[in-house]
């Protein structure tokens, strides 16, 4: 999988209190989507579908950010998208 750098990054964090995460690439993105703590469910899919088009150059890195960025939403890991902390 090709690697692409997001314009601003996404915090995420796997629980209270827990480490907060800044995801700034598509890989690190697909390495914690796919990751044992992400839970199920149907944005993660897309997300995982949307971080590998990015490779092929069917999905933008923007639209792959923004699948990550729901799929976080959908699993109640997203701390920040549109910030810094």
């Amino acid at each position: 999988m090709q690697d692409a750098t997001f314009q601003q990054p996404v915090h995420i964090a796997f629980g209270r209190p827990a480490p907060v995460l800044s995801i700034t690439t598509t890989q690190e993105a697909a390495r914690h989507l796919l990751g044992s703590q992400w839970p199920e469910g149907p944005m993660r899919e897309i997300a995982a579908l949307a971080l590998v088009g990015v490779s092929s150059g069917d999905v933008t890195t923007d639209e792959a950010r923004e699948a990550f960025v729901d799929a976080a939403i959908e699993a109640g890991v997203l701390i920040a998208a549109n910030s810094t902390i």
